[in-house]
């Protein structure tokens, strides 16, 4: 697969995950994982970094 699929396919999950949330605890606990150090858009951007 290419970066461009991971990243879309990555947003989609990402954003019906928001939509999901329950409450503020869960929108951060979401923020912490798809945008964190350790985070899921930061692991792909570094795939995806030349």
């Amino acid at each position: 697969m290419d970066a461009t699929t991971d990243l879309e396919k990555l947003e989609a999950d990402v954003l019906a995950r928001v939509e999901a949330a329950a409450d503020d605890a869960a929108l951060e606990a979401l923020r912490v994982e798809a945008l964190g150090k350790q985070g899921s858009i930061s692991g792909l951007m570094k795939i995806s970094a030349p």
